[in-house]
C-alpha cells in the first residue's frame, strides 16, 4: 500500500467517522445546534478540519501536537494543548468530538471535568475509544497494512500476557464500556452508550458479524473500539 492510497484511506474513514457521529446524535434526538463544536485531540488538524466541510460549524481544534498542516488552519481554529486546562471560557461549545484520545491522556477525570466545563448546557459530547475487553484490534483500519495491524496486536497481546495491559503502562489499551461510562457519568447529566449504533451504521461485513455477535452475547470481545454519548 502506498503513501497515496493510505491517505485516502484515512480520509475515507474519518469522513465515516464524523458522519457516523452526526447520525447517532440524530438517532438519540440529541442533535442541538452545532454552531461551536471542539476537537478534543485533533492531530495535525485534518480531522477538525472535515468536521468543519462536514457539519458547517466553527470547529476548534486542540493538541500537544506542536505542528498543524497549514492547509488544515484555513478550514478550523488549531490550538496547542497543555495537557492541564482547555484554553476557552466555560460554556463555550455545542459540541465536542473526542475520537481515540482519552486513552493517551495521562489524567483522564481532569479532561473530562474540563471538557464539560467548557460544554454549553444541554452540549453533546461524543467519546469513542479502544474496546479493553477487545479479543483483536486494529483490523478495521483499512489505512494500515495486513502486517502493520497483526504487529500492534502482538504489542496488544505482550501487555496481557505480562498482566500489564493498561493504559498508564503505555498500551493502547483504552477502555471498557461500561468503564467509560461510569466515568463520564461523574461529569455528565445523560450517558449513552453507542457501540450498538456505530458498528450497525457500518455498511460492510463487519455489520453482519457484529449482529452475529449479539446474538451470541459476545460483541463486547469482537468489538475494537465503543463509543459512548454524554450530554451536559
Amino acid at each position: 500500500m502506498d503513501s497515496m492510497d493510505s491517505e485516502k484511506l484515512k480520509e475515507k474513514g474519518q469522513r465515516f467517522q464524523i458522519q457516523t457521529f452526526l447520525g447517532i446524535i440524530r438517532k438519540e434526538k440529541a442533535l442541538k445546534s452545532l454552531r461551536k463544536i471542539l476537537d478534543l485531540g485533533c492531530g495535525s488538524g485534518e480531522e477538525a478540519a472535515r468536521l468543519a466541510i462536514l457539519t458547517g460549524a466553527a470547529v476548534y481544534g486542540i493538541d500537544i501536537n506542536k505542528k498543524f498542516e497549514e492547509k488544515s488552519k484555513d478550514l478550523a481554529t488549531l490550538e496547542n494543548y497543555d495537557g492541564s486546562h482547555l484554553p476557552f471560557a466555560d460554556n463555550t461549545f455545542d459540541a465536542i468530538y473526542s475520537f481515540h484520545v482519552l486513552e493517551h491522556v495521562k489524567n483522564v477525570h481532569l479532561i473530562l471535568n474540563e471538557a464539560q466545563r467548557v460544554l454549553k448546557q444541554n452540549g453533546i459530547a461524543y467519546f469513542g475509544v479502544p474496546n479493553r475487553e477487545r479479543f483483536l484490534g486494529y483490523i478495521g483500519m483499512r489505512h494500515k497494512s495486513f502486517y502493520q495491524q497483526m504487529r500492534q496486536n502482538a504489542i496488544d497481546w505482550k501487555y496481557r500476557l505480562a498482566g500489564r495491559f493498561e493504559n498508564r503502562y503505555g498500551a493502547h489499551a483504552g477502555f471498557r464500556e461500561e468503564e467509560l461510562e461510569q466515568m463520564l457519568g461523574r461529569y455528565f447529566t445523560d450517558v449513552r452508550p453507542v457501540s450498538d449504533l456505530y458498528y450497525n451504521a457500518k455498511e460492510n461485513y463487519f455489520s453482519s458479524i457484529f449482529r452475529f455477535a449479539k446474538k451470541l452475547r459476545v460483541e463486547k470481545k469482537i468489538i475494537p473500539s465503543v463509543y459512548v454519548l454524554a450530554i451536559k
